[in-house]
């Protein structure tokens, strides 16, 4: 919540969640904080690592989750699969609006799952001219329906 106020004063173009630890952060945005001004034409790209979890959440997940209008509704409207080995991961995808592999070859079945709910991907673009592919795939999220 104080990243989020933190943002908030900022009024973003893009928010841009790194890595497992900030899975939650889309779904709070796109939800939660959705009529927040400064998030009001927020995009959110999410960047998955080779540090994804690959343990299915405690089952008080969903009792932890809900934060004023999130909930767990929400993931099965979305088909995220609780069960699944990646569901924070899924969860992350399902509330960006893009999504970019962190790496080479990082964990493909996110990037079908990416591919499957229609976000724009952007396969792990090495290391060089990183700052230039970022900013074309931020376009290209923000062209996006």
């Amino acid at each position: 919540s104080k990243i989020l106020n933190i943002i908030k004063e900022f009024n973003p173009d893009v928010v841009h969640c790194q890595g497992w630890m900030s899975a939650i952060a889309p779904i709070y945005i796109k939800t939660v904080y959705n009529d927040e001004p400064a998030f009001a034409n927020c995009k959110v790209v999410f960047s998955a690592f080779e540090d994804v979890p690959v343990l299915r959440p405690d089952s008080r997940f969903a009792e932890a989750l809900a934060f004023k209008g999130a909930h767990v509704g929400l993931l099965d409207s979305k088909n995220v699969n609780l069960q699944a080995p990646d569901a924070l991961a899924q969860m992350a995808l399902a509330f960006s609006d893009g999504y970019i592999q962190g790496g080479a070859g990082i964990r493909p079945e996110l990037m079908d799952f990416a591919k499957s709910i229609g976000l724009p991907v952007l396969e792990y673009p090495g290391s060089e001219k990183m700052a230039d592919v970022y900013g074309d795939f931020y376009k290209t999220v923000f062209s996006a329906k």
